[in-house]
C-alpha cells in the first residue's frame, strides 16, 4: 500500500516538474523598478488570474511581459500571457506598450506549452500578433500547428486566433499564400471526431467565406456532407457556408436542399437555411422563407459542454447573423434575397434592433408578408 502511495506521489510530482516553464530569452534587460515589481505582482496570481483590475492595467505591461518570459510556475505564466494580452497595443497607443518582438517571442514559445492554462492563454495573447497587417510568420505557424494538430480545444481556440489574420477574414482576394495556409488549416477540422471543433470551423470558414475562396470546391463537398449530421449546430453551419460560397447558377443544384431546410427540426438550421437560399438568390425559395415569417422560435443553438484547456467546463453557443429568432431571420433573408433588385421591386423594413423590438418585429413581419402577396404569383412564375 505504501508503495502504491509513493508511485502516486511521485507521479504528481513528475507530472507537476513537467509543467515547469522554461525561461524566453528577450531583447535587453528590464529595469530594476520593473524586476522587483513583477516579483512581488507574481504573489498575487490566485486559480490561474490576477485580481480583475490588476490584470487589465497598462502600467503593469511590462510586468506581465517579463514574467510570462521567465517565471516557472503554470499558473503565473498562464496569468501573465492574460496580462499581457489585455494590456498591449497592436499599434502605437499613448497608454499602452506596443506588441514588439519579445512579446511575440514569448508568444511563440508559450505556444508550444504542455500545461493547457498556458497554452491557451499564449493563443488569447496571439490574436494580437494575427491582426498585424503583415502577420508574424513564426507565430502564425505555431498556431496553425495547434489548429491542426492540438487537442479539441486547442483547436477551437486556435481557429478563433486565426480568425484575426487579416489577410483570412476580409472576403475577398488577397496577395501571398496566408489566406489559403489559413483556410486549409481550418478545413481540415471539418472532419474531426469532435463536433464542436467541426461547428467551430464551419462558422469561421462561412464568416471569411465568398465564391472564390481558396478550396472552394473541396469545402462545398464537406459542407453537402456534413448538411447530414446529427447537430443542429453543424447542419446549420453547413448550410451558410453553403450559400456563401455559391455562385450564379449554384441554387439549381443546391436550392431544393436549402428549402427542405427550411422545415428541419432545429431553428437555428431553418434560420441559417433561408439566409444561405438567399445568398444564392435561389428566388423558388422566397415562397420557403415566407412562411417562416410565422415562426417565432429562437434561433440560438447551443451545444454540449466540452472541456477547455484549463479543464473547465464550456459551452459552444452560435446564432445566426440574420437574428434572434426565425421570423426575423426570413425579414432579413427577403432584403438579402432581393438586394440588387429594382428599386421598386426590392424588400426594405427598418431596423428591428434597439429599443421596442417586439413592435419594430411585428411591423416588419407585416411589411414582409405584405410584399409577399403583392409578388408571390410573379414569382411562382419565373
Amino acid at each position: 500500500m505504501r508503495t502504491l502511495l509513493l508511485i502516486g506521489v511521485l507521479a504528481i510530482a513528475t507530472a507537476a516538474q513537467a509543467q515547469k516553464q522554461e525561461p524566453v530569452k528577450l531583447a535587453g534587460t528590464p529595469k530594476a523598478e520593473v524586476l522587483a515589481a513583477a516579483t512581488k505582482l507574481a504573489d498575487q496570481v490566485r486559480g490561474g488570474r490576477f485580481p480583475h483590475v490588476v490584470r487589465r492595467d497598462p502600467a503593469l505591461a511590462q510586468q506581465f511581459l517579463w514574467l510570462a518570459a521567465t517565471h516557472a510556475e503554470p499558473e503565473v505564466v498562464a496569468a501573465s500571457l492574460e496580462g499581457m494580452s489585455r494590456t498591449f497595443s497592436r499599434r502605437a497607443h499613448k497608454d499602452r506598450a506596443t506588441v514588439d518582438e519579445n512579446y511575440r517571442a514569448i508568444v511563440r514559445a508559450r505556444l508550444a506549452s504542455t500545461a493547457g492554462a498556458v497554452q491557451r492563454h499564449a493563443l488569447r495573447a496571439a490574436r494580437q500578433i494575427m491582426g498585424d497587417d503583415k502577420v508574424d510568420l513564426a507565430t502564425l505557424d505555431g498556431v496553425l500547428a495547434l489548429a491542426t494538430g492540438g487537442s479539441p480545444a486547442a483547436r477551437i481556440e486556435a481557429i478563433r486566433a486565426l480568425t484575426n489574420v487579416r489577410d483570412f477574414q476580409l472576403p475577398k482576394a488577397r496577395p501571398g499564400e496566408i489566406k489559403a495556409k489559413v483556410v486549409k488549416a481550418i478545413a481540415s477540422d471539418l472532419s474531426h471526431a469532435d463536433t464542436a471543433v467541426v461547428a467551430v470551423a464551419l462558422d469561421r470558414l462561412a464568416r471569411s467565406a465568398y465564391p472564390d475562396l481558396p478550396m472552394r470546391d473541396a469545402l462545398m463537398t464537406q459542407a453537402r456532407t456534413l448538411m447530414a449530421s446529427t447537430e443542429p449546430a453543424v447542419r446549420g453551419n453547413a448550410l451558410i457556408l453553403l450559400g456563401r460560397l455559391g455562385k450564379p447558377g449554384d441554387g439549381k443544384v443546391l436550392g431544393a436542399e436549402m428549402v427542405k431546410a427550411m422545415g428541419d427540426s432545429s431553428p437555428f438550421v431553418r434560420a441559417q437555411a433561408a439566409e444561405a437560399a438567399a445568398a444564392l438568390k435561389h428566388r423558388p425559395a422566397i415562397h420557403a422563407i415566407a412562411r417562416l415569417l410565422d415562426d417565432a422560435a429562437g434561433t440560438r443553438v447551443e451545444m454540449k459542454p466540452y472541456k477547455d484547456l484549463e479543464g473547465k467546463s464550456q459551452r459552444l453557443r452560435l446564432q445566426p447573423d440574420g437574428g434572434v429568432r426565425v421570423d426575423e431571420a426570413a425579414i432579413y433573408a427577403l432584403q438579402l434575397m432581393t438586394e440588387g433588385d429594382a428599386s421598386a421591386e426590392r424588400f426594405k423594413a427598418p431596423s428591428i434592433a434597439g429599443r421596442d423590438r417586439e413592435p419594430r418585429r411585428s411591423k416588419a413581419v407585416a411589411q414582409a408578408k405584405a410584399w409577399y402577396a403583392a409578388r408571390k404569383d410573379k414569382i411562382a412564375a419565373e
